[in-house]
């Protein structure tokens, strides 16, 4: 039974290894018939440095397509951060195996108004959109009512959509008679029924 539980186990790995392979490959394609056309029409040859970049930014796309962060989930001493993410995500029906850890320094008894974010890691994002989906439900859980949930985002999309909530705010604050929300990066706003 181990061996089988193994064995999917590295089948499930070499099946993210190879969809990472393959996107890599598709990019690196690109990158060259850009290279091909891009020396035809201006001369101009795209440096390593470049291609370096453009296969990093692949690889962290392809990497937090799979994670979730999870905010205010209160700290506990000697945490076992997987089964308390577990239960959150029962919480909402999803059951993924998943790989969880807090992340930033280390908790400080002092600081009790805050917590650590969770960073979790499942094994594809069909799941992630799954629980993302489901995070809503989450307000009107009695255990979990300040419990947060969204995509793993960059540097550039948390600035972003940092702008977008300053942006939301300052829309509900001046036209309270609209329903304002930000759905797939857009801001959106409708008359209240």
């Amino acid at each position: 039974a181990v061996v089988s539980t193994q064995s999917g186990h590295y089948g499930r790995e070499a099946n993210v290894v190879a969809s990472v392979e393959d996107t890599v490959k598709n990019e690196m394609k690109l990158y060259s018939d850009a290279a091909k056309t891009g020396t035809k029409n201006s001369g101009v040859l795209l440096d390593k440095k470049t291609l370096t970049s453009v296969v990093h930014d692949v690889v962290s796309e392809e990497d937090r397509s799979r994670n979730i962060m999870i905010f205010g989930l209160t700290e506990q001493d000697n945490e076992q951060i997987n089964d308390r993410v577990s239960q959150v995500l029962l919480e909402l029906g999803e059951k993924p195996k998943v790989e969880s850890t807090r992340i930033g320094g280390t908790h400080s008894k002092d600081a009790k108004t805050s917590t650590r974010p969770v960073k979790v890691t499942v094994s594809n994002s069909t799941i992630v959109r799954q629980i993302l989906s489901a995070a809503r439900a989450l307000r009107n859980s009695e255990h979990y009512k300040g419990v947060f949930i969204s995509p793993d985002r960059s540097i550039e999309q948390r600035s972003q959509h940092k702008e977008l909530v300053l942006e939301l705010k300052r829309r509900m604050e001046d036209d309270p008679d609209k329903k304002h929300y930000i759905k797939g990066g857009q801001l959106c706003s409708v008359d209240k029924k």
